[in-house]
């Protein structure tokens, strides 16, 4: 099953498994920007830690 949203003037079309949630890039766009979401809780902590990693080298 999948659905569409506008993010940032951008149509994404929404589809929801098991393991994650991707949102694919549907605009008009050259530049297609699609990413997803793990709906694992331990994959999410470890992501959550490494952008704070990131962000804080990034802006330090």
């Amino acid at each position: 099953m999948s659905k569409q949203v506008v993010l940032n003037d951008r149509v994404y079309e929404v589809t929801e498994d098991k393991e994650k949630v991707t949102f694919t890039d549907k605009s008009n766009e050259s530049l297609k920007i699609d990413f997803s979401f793990s709906k694992d809780p331990e994959k999410n902590k470890i992501a959550k830690e490494g952008l704070t990693i990131f962000f804080t080298e990034v802006f330090s």
